[in-house]
């Protein structure tokens, strides 16, 4: 939509009446889109990292398993913690707060919206990542291959 500064931007004495339809026209032109602000958090994500995202990442980064894997990846309306796009790979590291009510039915909706859109989820704890890294590679390169 072409949006122009209509006249609820023009300083006018009060008598004059306000198209409330201009004025929504404006707000809405000026807002970030939908991409614009799932794009924002993602870089918010990428600068405070959990503790397990951080471990994972210094292990994928740079193309160390023969693929490149982008990291709090904007996908359709979802983040994904880890993506590898030539593979449609998708890893997700679950930490306490996947398990609250609720949380793991819009983790079933989010995996659905992927296998449809043909992406694979890989989804370990931080625990894992923690204690078995090597086993979480390995796990990853199984699905790569």
């Amino acid at each position: 939509m072409f949006c122009l500064p209509g006249p609820a931007l023009r300083s006018r004495p009060s008598r004059w009446r306000v198209n409330p339809l201009v004025t929504i026209r404006w707000y809405l032109c000026r807002m970030p889109s939908r991409s614009q602000r799932l794009t924002a958090f993602a870089r918010e994500l990428r600068s405070n990292p959990t503790r397990a995202e951080a471990i994972l990442w210094w292990t994928l980064r740079g193309s160390a398993l023969g693929v490149r894997f982008r990291r709090q990846e904007p996908i359709g309306p979802y983040i994904a913690d880890f993506a590898c796009w030539p593979h449609r790979l998708v890893v997700e590291i679950d930490g306490p707060t996947h398990y609250e009510p609720g949380r793991q039915e819009y983790d079933r909706r989010r995996d659905a919206w992927f296998a449809a859109h043909g992406w694979k989820v890989i989804r370990v704890t931080d625990d894992d990542v923690w204690s078995y890294r090597e086993g979480v590679v390995d796990l990853i390169l199984q699905h790569i291959s």
